[in-house]
């Protein structure tokens, strides 16, 4: 990855588009298909390091590619202590990288079907009301079983009639109380 993120420095040096276009798609392919490990995470932060000190803050080229990969991997990449070195030594990385998932916290959530146990990406347009998001006018539905949560009552237990299930529970006794 270092090795890629430095050709696309090059390419922005002699504006090379080319170049960076290729290297960017070689990291691109890198990270996508990464298994994160210690030594993935320790190059993965060794190439951010590059990428944040060698562009210029407006060119989103890598550094969209990084922050996105950070984002989808985050799970697994917190553990691992150079990700984390690497957050407290990149901050420029860790800014985008909490705007990124800011961003993205309100368009989307990530819901399982209690009735068929299918998980699947839900695009919140406007949640409205409190539970405007999953009733009229427009409810949701599970895509495979058609089930859809049921509505709301102040005296329901959460946990035994809510449909979906959003991460840890916190959330799903927020919108169902």
């Amino acid at each position: 990855m270092i090795f890629h993120a430095k050709v696309y420095q090059i390419g922005d040096k002699y504006g090379i588009e080319t170049l960076k276009k290729q290297a960017s798609n070689k990291i691109e392919r890198i990270v996508n298909e990464g298994e994160v490990t210690t030594k993935y995470a320790r190059d993965l932060v060794d190439a951010i390091t590059v990428v944040y000190t060698t562009t210029p803050p407006g060119d989103r080229g890598l550094r969209d590619i990084v922050v996105q990969n950070a984002h989808e991997d985050l799970d697994e990449l917190m553990p691992q202590n150079p990700f984390k070195e690497g957050l407290a030594m990149n901050g420029d990385f860790s800014t985008d990288l909490l705007s990124f998932m800011h961003e993205n916290w309100e368009q989307y959530c990530e819901c399982e079907c209690f009735a068929c146990k299918t998980t699947f990406t839900l695009k919140i347009d406007s949640l409205g009301g409190k539970y405007q998001v999953f009733h009229s006018p427009n409810p949701v539905f599970c895509p495979v079983c058609g089930s859809q949560p049921p509505p709301s009552s102040r005296d329901s237990d959460f946990r035994r009639l809510s449909v979906f299930n959003q991460g840890d529970g916190e959330v799903i006794m927020e919108m169902w109380e």
